[in-house]
């Protein structure tokens, strides 16, 4: 019941993808194509990112004594009187979702974080949360949290950061239908893969993207996460080629980043996105208009 209630209310239907039992109540999950290893730990009650052999933890927000912890599905439950966490391995990350039963639960989630030395936790004006260090080099991301109620109403719901813990506040009352589930997204990678092909069209030479799938989540969701967050990614997964050198601050590599971010904030659940780097740069608005595709 808990996991069909949380899958009724996910309206992306990501794929999540099955955490392992290791040893001892620790579990995890390899995603070998980004460098990147979930885990979570029974014990200490926290989720484990690993990426670039550096470590991050979430702990679980729940503080009662009464919580209990259980495997379903390849994934983890953590339950006690008045909500459920449950955590998801996705494609490029991991999210725990709340399933909050009644007005009596608590309305402020702390999640816990402990971060590698020398990174600590940003805030855009868009709500999202960055981990970067201080050569702004980003080690993950959280997109904007989201939260709706037992007849798929939208429920406010926003981060604040207090030290290096991210608090979420659920705003919901007595009128509330419930349950309600809410969603934080930790993302470790946006690009699954690049790839050029020829598509003999009038511009033949395509970059072929294929996004993770906790970057389609929280781009879409986010409304204003800075695609740059995955740009800078991307570059450096693409290597210089004879389509697309790469140059800054020329018209072609301008182009391709309008098509990106046009694809990004306006269809990222489209199976590959396609940049061509013939295509000319006539700005940000106009490739918005050309459906990402200008001539």
């Amino acid at each position: 019941e808990i996991l069909r209630n949380i899958q009724e209310k996910d309206s992306y239907k990501i794929q999540t993808l099955s955490l392992q039992d290791q040893w001892k109540g620790k579990f995890s999950h390899k995603q070998k194509a980004y460098n990147i290893d979930i885990g979570f730990d029974t014990d200490t009650k926290k989720v484990i990112l690993r990426k670039w052999k550096l470590e991050m933890t979430m702990g679980i927000p729940q503080k009662s004594p009464f919580t209990t912890i259980k495997m379903l599905d390849g994934q983890l439950i953590s339950s006690d009187e008045k909500s459920d966490i449950v955590t998801q391995s996705i494609d490029g990350g991991v999210r725990q979702m709340i399933n909050i039963y009644s007005s009596d639960a608590e309305k402020i989630y702390d999640f816990s974080l402990t971060l590698p030395d020398w990174y600590t936790l940003t805030q855009d004006g868009s709500g999202n949360i960055v981990v970067k260090n201080l050569s702004g080099n980003i080690l993950s991301y959280i997109g904007r949290p989201w939260a709706k109620d037992a007849n798929g109403n939208e429920i406010p719901t926003h981060y604040e950061i207090q030290w290096n813990t991210l608090r979420q506040f659920i705003d919901f009352d007595g009128k509330t239908a419930f349950p309600i589930v809410a969603d934080p997204a930790w993302c470790g990678a946006s690009i699954a893969s690049t790839n050029w092909i020829n598509r003999w069209w009038t511009h033949p030479w395509s970059l072929s993207i294929t996004p993770t799938a906790c970057w389609r989540l929280t781009i879409w969701w986010a409304g204003g996460l800075n695609v740059n967050y995955s740009w800078e990614e991307l570059l450096v997964l693409t290597p210089s080629s004879i389509h697309w050198n790469k140059a800054i601050g020329t018209q072609v590599f301008e182009s391709m980043y309008y098509q990106y971010a046009c694809h990004a904030n306006f269809v990222p659940f489209k199976s590959n996105w396609n940049l061509e780097p013939t295509r000319p740069n006539v700005g940000y608005t106009a490739t918005i208009s050309a459906w990402c595709n200008p001539n």
